[in-house]
């Protein structure tokens, strides 16, 4: 339903989830470690520039009121729908919630092998390629121009999109942003049927039914930009670049840290799209009275 919500970050911020059951969100937790000391924390995140990942993925929310407002209620947002956006995509609390769940999870062992990948300079190349890349797609025209190129190349083939579809595979990204997205959307219509917008009628197994035909049009959108933006922010990179990239995240430290970093992101987006879908409903009540 929100492309924000759909994709939820890149690179290391994309893992595996469980496919959910038609009771909700499913997505099991390991046990945290100790916790990560605060010098390994602050030098992790700082390499992971993920306050950077996290103010570009608001801003796509941001942007997409717009067209959640002539979706679901033409004409009646104005200043307090951006003022309520700007609310919910709140970037101190995201990285709040983020940071402990990082602090709390990641072992300290793990830490060291991310903070020496991401520290080196081939690692901090990677990050600026993808916060670059994603920052750059907020632009529609650069969006559309990444998205026809990555499409031309898949068409003809090559290293380079054959290196793309291994490093999909290494994280099974398109499968965990498929799910991600089906999540996000199930949540979303909850906030719908809290705020009383939803026909009265409408049962739990149909919302389910609602969210799961979705499926094949969230797979086809999923693979699409995940081509698009993975092509564009690794360009920089020569094919033997990409192969030490591609080796490194099929590591177990940067498996384990991807589960992590997915899990609280779909933690942060599930409730967003929460209050998403009650503060529309809300705009559609008010519309109807």
């Amino acid at each position: 339903m929100l492309r924000a919500a759909l994709i939820l970050a890149a690179g290391f911020v994309l893992a595996p989830l469980s496919i959910p059951s038609v009771s909700g969100i499913v997505s099991a937790q390991t046990q945290a470690p100790a916790g990560l000391p605060a010098i390994k924390h602050t030098q992790l995140m700082e390499a992971l520039r993920l306050r950077d990942i996290i103010e570009v993925v608001a801003a796509e929310g941001i942007a997409a009121g717009p067209e959640i407002e002539e979706d679901m209620f033409p004409g009646r947002g104005g200043f307090g729908w951006k003022v309520e956006l700007e609310r919910i995509y709140d970037i101190p609390r995201v990285m709040g919630i983020m940071s402990d769940d990082i602090r709390a999870n990641v072992s300290e062992a793990d830490a060291d092998v991310l903070i020496s990948f991401l520290g080196s300079p081939l690692g901090k190349r990677i990050v600026e390629g993808e916060v670059a890349a994603r920052a750059a797609m907020l632009d529609e025209d650069v969006d559309q121009a990444a998205t026809d190129l990555a499409q031309k190349m898949r068409r003809e083939g090559g290293r380079r999109v054959e290196q793309i579809a291994e490093f999909i595979a290494a994280y099974d990204l398109v499968t965990s942003n498929v799910v991600g997205g089906l999540n996000s959307n199930y949540a979303f219509y909850q906030g719908l049927a809290a705020g009383g917008a939803l026909p009265d009628s409408m049962t739990e197994d149909q919302i389910v039914n609602e969210v799961w035909s979705q499926q094949d049009t969230i797979t086809t959108e999923t693979e699409d930009w995940l081509y698009a933006y993975l092509l564009a922010s690794y360009a920089g990179l020569s094919d033997d670049e990409m192969q030490t990239y591609i080796a490194f995240a099929r590591t177990d430290a940067a498996q384990a840290f991807n589960g992590v970093l997915f899990d609280s992101f779909g933690t942060v987006f599930t409730s967003i799209s929460r209050a998403l879908g009650r503060a529309v409903a809300d705009r559609m009540l008010a519309q109807d009275i």
